[in-house]
């Protein structure tokens, strides 16, 4: 089982009782599925960044899952059905040793120094045509041809 982190919002224009069943109904579908609640917390009212369908306010939840991945695929689907929920999030948690495994040294993270280029030499050449028309013109003159 992987750990997961259930994030929803629950629309404002409902009453207290209701927002209590949402959050009791989402529980209902977790433990249906065999999942298990690590964590549980009820956020309150906040303000929303943005409006979504016409609330600037919203019932926040979150929850630490132990879970399937079956399990939260129907998790998913469910709140997705809930019109009573705004907005949802599902996060999958990593493990701290897979994280120090990405990281080798496990040294914080620092600003790498900028590459420099190799300095270009540059080498005279004519590059144009009128350049070397001119340059003939001018050792013809000083052989004396005209």
């Amino acid at each position: 089982m992987n750990k997961y982190e259930l994030t929803f919002i629950v629309r404002p224009d409902i009453e207290e009782k209701e927002i209590e069943n949402v959050a009791n109904n989402e529980k209902k579908v977790i433990e249906e599925t065999k999942s298990k609640i690590t964590e549980e917390k009820q956020l309150g009212q906040k303000e929303l960044a943005y409006e979504i369908k016409k609330f600037n306010v919203g019932y926040y939840f979150y929850y630490e899952i132990e879970a399937t991945k079956e399990a939260i695929t129907e998790l998913d689907r469910q709140t997705r059905l809930n019109e009573k929920i705004l907005r949802h999030l599902i996060v999958k948690q990593e493990d701290s040793n897979i994280k120090a495994k990405r990281r080798k040294d496990n040294k914080p993270f620092t600003k790498q120094p900028r590459m420099q280029r190799p300095k270009r030499q540059f080498t005279e050449k004519s590059n144009t045509k009128k350049e070397e028309n001119s340059k003939e013109i001018n050792e013809n003159e000083k052989n004396g041809e005209k």
